[in-house]
C-alpha cells in the first residue's frame, strides 16, 4: 500500500480534492483518483473524505492510500507481426498504425506484447516480452525487440546512452525552417492527464528536425530523436507551431502560406491517424558488434496521400 500526503497551502487556491491529488500524483489519472476517493482511500486530516469535489482548507493534510494494483498476466495471442529481420538475439519489426504496444487500461489484449509471446518462446522470460521502446498506437514503423536476456539489457543500455538512431518522417502544417531543433522539457499535462505537454519541471527532451520537402502549404519533415519521451515528436511539432497532419490530439490553428483547397482538405480527412512514421532505425548490434540499419516504406494510406499532394500542387504551379 502506497501512501501520499499533501499539505494544503495558498498555492492550492481552494481547489477540489481530486484536482489537488491529480497535480501531486501525475502517474495516476484523475478518474483513478476519483475512484480511490469514492472507495474511501482519501483522508483530510484524520477524517475519511469520499467526495472528490470537497475543498480542503489551508493547513489541512490530505492523505491518499493507493492499494497495489492486481497484476494481469498477459497471454499469448496469434497476432500478425511484420518481422523485417531477426537473429537469435533480436528482431526488427514494422508496426502498423492501430496496434498498441503494451497492454493497459482499455487494451488488455490484442497488443504487440501479446503477439510476441505467441511467436517467441523466450519472450515470457523477458521483461515486457523483450520490448525496449515503444511507438504510439497510431504511429507506424520500425521497432527493435530483444529475443534474449543479454540483448535486452544491452539494448536498454544503448537507449540510455542515446546510441540507437531513430529517424521519423512527419507531414506537418506550414513551412518549417530547413534545419531546426526543439529542446523543451515534457511532462504530464496539468489538467488532461492522458496527454503530454511542455512543462518547466518535465523531463529534458530534444528533437532535431530537417526539412525534406515543401508540398504546397505542408512540409515533409525528418525528425530525429535525441531523447525518447512519450509523444515527444508530436508535442515538439505542436510547440513549433507546425502540428502533424491528421493528429487528432496535438493540433492547433496555424497560419499557412496559402489555404488548401477543398479537394486537398477532403484528402487530408481520409487519413485516420497522425502522419508520423518511424522510417529508419540503426545501431551497433549489441551481441555481434556489427552496424545494422533498416528502413521502412510508408504505409499505403500515407504514401497515397503524399502522391496526391505532390500531384495536386505540381499541377497547380
Amino acid at each position: 500500500m502506497r501512501e501520499f500526503r499533501v499539505l494544503i497551502n495558498d498555492q492550492h487556491n481552494n481547489s477540489r480534492l481530486d484536482i489537488i491529488l491529480s497535480s501531486a500524483l501525475p502517474d495516476l489519472s484523475r478518474s483513478q483518483i476519483q475512484q480511490l476517493i469514492k472507495d474511501g482511500h482519501a483522508k483530510v486530516d484524520d477524517t475519511t473524505e469520499k467526495k472528490a469535489k470537497y475543498r480542503p482548507k489551508q493547513g489541512q493534510v490530505v492523505t491518499l492510500q493507493v492499494p497495489p494494483a492486481t497484476p494481469i498476466e498477459p497471454i499469448a495471442q496469434p497476432i500478425t507481426i511484420n518481422t523485417v529481420w531477426e537473429d537469435d538475439d533480436l528482431m526488427i519489426i514494422d508496426k502498423p498504425a492501430g496496434m498498441t504496444v503494451h497492454p493497459g487500461a482499455g487494451n488488455q489484449d490484442g497488443t504487440l506484447l501479446n503477439g510476441l509471446l505467441n511467436i517467441n518462446p523466450n519472450a515470457k522470460f523477458l521483461p515486457r516480452a523483450g520490448i525496449v521502446h515503444r511507438l504510439d498506437k497510431d504511429t507506424s514503423g520500425l521497432m527493435v525487440v530483444a529475443k534474449s536476456d543479454r540483448a535486452y539489457h544491452a539494448l536498454i543500455a544503448l537507449i540510455k546512452q542515446r546510441d540507437i538512431n531513430r529517424v521519423y518522417h512527419a507531414l506537418v502544417w506550414g513551412h518549417t525552417p530547413p534545419v531546426f531543433k526543439v529542446e523543451q522539457p515534457i511532462g504530464r499535462h496539468t489538467t488532461r492527464r492522458t496527454l503530454m505537454s511542455i512543462q518547466p519541471q518535465g523531463k529534458p527532451a530534444l528533437t532535431h528536425f530537417k526539412t525534406i520537402e515543401y508540398i504546397g502549404p505542408f512540409t515533409l519533415l525528418e525528425c530525429k530523436l535525441e531523447t525518447g519521451r512519450t509523444h515527444q515528436i508530436r508535442v515538439h511539432c505542436l510547440h513549433s507551431r507546425h502540428p502533424i497532419v491528421a493528429d487528432p490530439t496535438y493540433h492547433c490553428r496555424v497560419k499557412l502560406p496559402f489555404n488548401p483547397d477543398e479537394e486537398v482538405q477532403n484528402k487530408i480527412r481520409t487519413i485516420d491517424r497522425q502522419f508520423l512514421h518511424a522510417h529508419q532505425l540503426s545501431f551497433i548490434h549489441p551481441v555481434t558488434s556489427r552496424p545494422v540499419e533498416f528502413f521502412s516504406k510508408y504505409p499505403a494510406m500515407l504514401s497515397e496521400a503524399i502522391q496526391f499532394l505532390r500531384s495536386n500542387y505540381q499541377d497547380n504551379k
